[in-house]
């Protein structure tokens, strides 16, 4: 039981570290909204989008857990 206890302790530092760097990107995904609005450029750039997604076809997690993921974020940076 001791090594449960112990990894779940290293599953929250890490947690707590995903939490922290997914809030700066959001907040740098938000300067580009910003950015975008005030030089008229389109809001989505689904190429990008695209180009993001396939840095990690060599991933070792799921191709579908690496769409939706991004799917997600992706989503969230653009409310």
């Amino acid at each position: 039981m001791e090594f449960i206890k112990t990894r779940r302790k290293e599953i929250d530092r890490i947690d707590l570290k995903l939490v922290k760097l997914l809030e700066t990107r959001v907040r740098v995904a938000g300067e580009i909204q910003s950015y975008k609005k005030k030089n008229g450029l389109k809001r989505e750039d689904l190429l990008r989008e695209k180009e993001i997604i396939s840095h990690f076809k060599n991933s070792k997690l799921r191709a579908g857990f690496i769409r939706n993921f991004f799917g997600l974020l992706f989503s969230e940076t653009k409310r």
